[in-house]
């Protein structure tokens, strides 16, 4: 899912509803916190999160057992 460049500052809680969700596209916008209600994208693969403002993960990342990638530069 490509959510890049929309000036988004929170992670889009409706995507938290897309359980079978492999791979998001964050980049691009003015991230600061993901929360911890990505931890209910069990299938996740990918997560791009660069050229945000991202400073910690959520703990709750860790349970994310299919989560191959994370991109954080530029943060």
């Amino acid at each position: 899912m490509d959510l890049s460049k929309l000036g988004l500052q929170d992670f889009p809680s409706a995507a938290e509803e897309l359980v079978s969700l492999r791979r998001i596209d964050l980049s691009g916008n003015s991230i600061t916190n993901l929360g911890g209600n990505i931890a209910k994208l069990k299938r996740l693969q990918e997560v791009n999160l660069e050229h945000n403002d991202m400073l910690t993960l959520p703990d709750e990342i860790g349970s994310l057992h299919l989560l191959s990638s994370i991109s954080l530069a530029h943060n």
